[in-house]
């Protein structure tokens, strides 16, 4: 049916011109040589707690443990904040004592193995041997999200202690610019209260760490260097570099999956590591990096799914002897919302018998999630096999970094709310997913897609044969469409899943008539117009067939408030000439804005 309909689309509008410019879906594809030399450098470690997001009134403290919850917070978070501190301060203790419960690890998130005392009005730094976080959970808006979740969680395994203190104490909570909003926080506490004296209190306060760098170390650095992000790109996982020698050698498809769940859906840079000895005699030995959502088959029993729908080929390049850093950017793979997890997987082509290729082992990421295990595609790109690999030592993760961001708002324009019959249709479309096949049509409002079809289409390259994909771009529609309303709508990679839609109208066009197609000599004539752009100066002439406007005066003629001296605009009306004509032929021209364009005769 689908085919039938596009047939249909297609035959409609044979003699349609399209014009488009847009913006391809681009790659960029990088590799350099690496050696595995250590690297350090003298930076901060830690900054204080700075600018004051948030302060409590005070609340009484009670006897024993207690958990405290501070809803409603409400707290925008600028633009890549990746850290914020909370601290509680014990007021009034007198010979009492209060202290804040020891948990680690978090669960949910990351903290640094510290906290922070404030002493003397200044902060300092302070750990304990076993454990230096505190039992607390924080909610907030992830960023692209609409609903809070718990982004950090420390309460699942105690450590039997608190940290006593009369004074203000603070951890520092990791956010990784992935949030947009702090909405509550909760956390425990322990105090032994003396019966004497005022009544102690507590208060909560939540700052963002943009304060002074309170101490440096020759701390060792990445040896791959920094991602260059895109705005509002943020490393969604990282296995940093093994050790040399450990190598996974494959001779076809080889990768690995890693969970991808958060709001970051567009990945943009993917950068991994290899190692090859070449034959020095062959030149086309060669590598391909592909991006499958693992939503295929399921392996086994209750196993993982297979990769599945491939989102990104990349263009190939040459392999290079040795170990090599390959980083490909520029990239626009967006992953389906419903998609919890994608695998990356590097093809080898040209490679003989005494070549050989493998990506570098690494044991665990240091953020994001992904199996000790890999896949091996023992088939072809066309027809796979894959082979799910479980190591017995477990060491199934490869040396790679992914970087990802939350998908900017698709949209649709067009280029006027309202079009005259027969102009060019502009309709512009942003942050599309890409594909070559992603389409727009314009349909009536009641026409449902698919159903019928559509009075004008076309691919985002501008035509109706698919080409590159874009992500951006103008198509202009050269299909005279009659006058009503108009929806354009985007719908996604050659099917009838709209992504975005927009309201235009084509109106009627401009028209003159008169009250009747014979008058007597000298009876009053009456002209009406409709549809006009309403200017003042918009116009009625009478002139004979042969008269040329703007060559000859018109025989009778009047501005549309019926006068010659203009006045009101109007888009339709009347106007009369009492004067009359001789017998004869004549012609009631509807010009516009005091000149010799015709609108309509």
């Amino acid at each position: 049916v689908k085919k039938g309909v596009q047939f249909i689309r297609g035959c409609l509008l044979v003699c349609s011109i399209f014009a488009f410019h847009g913006q391809v879906a681009a790659q960029t594809i990088k590799s350099v040589a690496i050696d595995f030399q250590i690297l350090t450098e003298t930076r901060p470690i830690a900054h204080e707690p700075g600018t004051l997001l948030y302060e409590s009134g005070t609340f009484s403290l009670q006897n024993k443990y207690n958990t405290v919850t501070v809803h409603g917070l409400g707290l925008d978070l600028p633009e890549g904040t990746s850290e914020v501190t909370w601290s509680v301060e014990f007021i009034n203790l007198g010979v009492g004592r209060a202290g804040l419960l020891l948990y680690d690890p978090p669960t949910i998130g990351k903290s640094h193995d510290d906290f922070w005392e404030k002493v003397n009005d200044d902060w300092e730094l302070s750990s304990t041997e076993s454990g230096s976080s505190f039992g607390a959970r924080l909610a907030g808006v992830p960023m692209g999200k609409e609903d809070d979740t718990i982004i950090y969680e420390n309460a699942e395994t105690s450590l039997g202690k608190v940290y006593l203190s009369s004074r203000e104490i603070a951890d520092t909570v990791v956010l990784d610019g992935d949030n947009s909003e702090l909405t509550a926080i909760q956390f425990e506490y322990y105090a032994a209260l003396s019966p004497f004296g005022v009544q102690p209190t507590g208060k909560v306060r939540i700052y963002l760490n943009d304060g002074e760098s309170h101490a440096t170390a020759e701390v060792p650095v990445d040896p791959r260097g920094e991602m260059e992000l895109q705005l509002g790109g943020l490393v969604v996982y990282d296995n940093p570099r093994g050790v040399m020698d450990d190598i996974q050698l494959a001779s076809g498809g080889i990768g690995d999956e890693f969970t991808l769940d958060g709001s970051q859906r567009i990945i943009n840079q993917i950068q991994f590591e290899y190692f090859a000895a070449l034959n020095p005699f062959k030149s086309d030995q060669k590598g391909v990096l592909h991006v499958y959502a693992n939503n295929g088959p399921v392996t086994g029993e209750g196993g993982p799914k297979k990769p599945g729908d491939l989102l990104f080929e990349s263009d190939a390049f040459s392999l290079r002897a040795g170990y090599n850093m390959v980083t490909v950017s520029d990239l626009r793979v967006r992953v389906p919302e419903e998609i919890t997890s994608v695998t990356w997987v590097l093809e080898f082509s040209g490679l003989t018998d005494i070549g050989k290729v493998g990506l570098l082992l690494h044991d665990e990421p240091d953020s994001g999630a992904s199996a000790g295990t890999y896949w091996l595609n023992a088939g072809t790109q066309a027809a796979p096999d894959w082979q799910l690999q479980t190591p017995a030592n477990g060491r199934g993760n490869f040396s790679a970094r992914v970087a990802a961001q939350t998908p900017p708002p698709l949209s649709l324009a067009v280029g006027s709310v309202v079009y005259e019959m027969g102009e060019p249709i502009e309709v512009t479309f942003s942050n599309g997913p890409g594909n070559p096949k992603d389409w727009v049509g314009i349909y009536p409002p009641d026409m449902i897609p698919g159903s019928a079809a559509a009075p004008a289409w076309a691919y985002v390259n501008g035509s109706k044969s698919a080409g590159q994909g874009l992500t951006d771009g103008t198509l202009v529609f050269d299909a005279v469409l009659q006058p009503g309303n108009y929806m354009a709508r985007f719908f996604e990679d050659d099917g009838y899943t709209q992504m975005a839609s927009v309201s235009f109208s084509i109106a009627e066009p401009p028209s003159v008539s008169v009250g009747s197609e014979a008058y007597l000599s000298g009876e009053t004539i009456t002209i009406h117009f409709a549809n006009g752009p309403g200017n003042p100066k918009d116009w009625i002439a009478v002139y004979r067939p042969d008269m040329i406007p703007a060559k000859v005066p018109s025989l009778l003629w009047a501005f549309v408030n019926g006068t010659q001296i203009a006045g009101e605009g109007l888009v339709s009306g009347s106007v009369s000439f009492a004067a009359g004509l001789p017998a004869g032929e004549y012609v009631a021209r509807y010009l516009e804005n005091d000149g010799y364009n015709q609108l309509a005769e």
